[in-house]
């Protein structure tokens, strides 16, 4: 493993896929579909409290029953469902207005404004930037391929993100899809990963306990993509549900446990550490780690 992360052909091709990755995910986040309208989640019921000028059939405080016939329990469920739609596609949904059913068609929307996409853009290349910057300059310093890993892992959780998943070529979306559940498992380990190799001292059990997340992490993204591609491909969408709950419970507290096992790595380090440099080097990772995961 160390040998291949401090290939220096290895990490060019890994470089200059993940670019091709982002711009082509950076595509798909940018037609990514929404409804012309914002909601809030009551229950199983969508408030809107926010429309859009363009549209005069609705009024803040009509309640969304359905769209094209299906109930979702929250919001993430609905951007799944719609993430399978284009911009400008008429989509059937019933509100209830004044306490009477009635049915709309609406023509969907852009999800990201230009400005959205711009601060992706900036943010995704900015740690990407300093991933080959890093790797360049200590090509044979383990933790700066560690470094690299990470920062290449971040970029593409925040480039790629979520976006349409039935552009053409066939599968296209749906692996863009499943390579950014992979990279968003993986990039936390890579950071702890990453402060483990900065100890100085090995810490006894560190070994093992990074090898037992980074199969958590990837029985989670194969566990997320299963439950992913049966809740689009098959039009199953009762399984939306769970791809959902699965995100927001098991992989939630995983993000969790990696934040605290890197805290406590971290804090373990510092005691150890005998130099200035050593520590002012915890510190920011530690203060990077929380802020990027706060944001995420």
């Amino acid at each position: 493993m160390v040998g291949v992360i401090k290939n220096k052909i290895v990490l060019l091709i890994i470089d200059v896929v993940v670019i091709l990755l982002c711009l082509a995910g950076l595509y798909l986040i940018s037609i990514k579909a929404d409804l012309p309208f914002n909601t809030s989640t009551t229950g199983s019921y969508h408030i809107i409290y926010k429309v859009l000028d363009t549209e005069d059939a609705f009024a803040v405080g009509d309640t969304i029953s359905s769209i094209e016939g299906y109930s979702f329990g929250g919001w993430e469920e609905v951007e799944v469902y719609l993430d399978g739609k284009n911009i400008d596609d008429i989509i059937s949904v019933e509100l209830v207005k004044n306490g009477i059913p009635k049915q709309f068609y609406v023509k969907l929307v852009n999800y990201y404004t230009l400005f959205d996409l711009i601060m992706i853009v900036i943010v995704g290349f900015v740690y990407i930037t300093m991933a080959i910057f890093v790797r360049i300059k200590a090509p044979d310093n383990i933790s700066a391929a560690m470094f690299h890993l990470a920062s290449l892992g971040l970029g593409i959780v925040i480039i790629i993100n979520e976006g349409n998943y039935v552009v053409p070529p066939l599968g296209y979306g749906y692996a863009n899809r499943i390579i950014w559940l992979f990279a968003y498992n993986l990039m936390p380990v890579f950071f702890i990963s990453l402060t483990t190799s900065l100890t100085g001292k090995p810490i006894p059990g560190s070994k093992k306990l990074v090898s037992l997340l980074y199969l958590v992490a990837v029985i989670n993204a194969i566990v997320l993509s299963y439950l992913f591609l049966i809740s689009t491909l098959g039009g199953n969408t009762d399984q939306i549900e769970n791809y959902v709950w699965y995100y927001n419970s098991i992989f939630r507290i995983f993000l969790i446990a990696c934040i605290v096992t890197a805290i406590i790595i971290c804090i373990r380090a510092y005691r150890l550490s005998k130099t200035l440099q050593e520590r002012k080097k915890l510190k920011w990772l530690l203060l990077g780690f929380l802020s990027v995961h706060s944001a995420l």
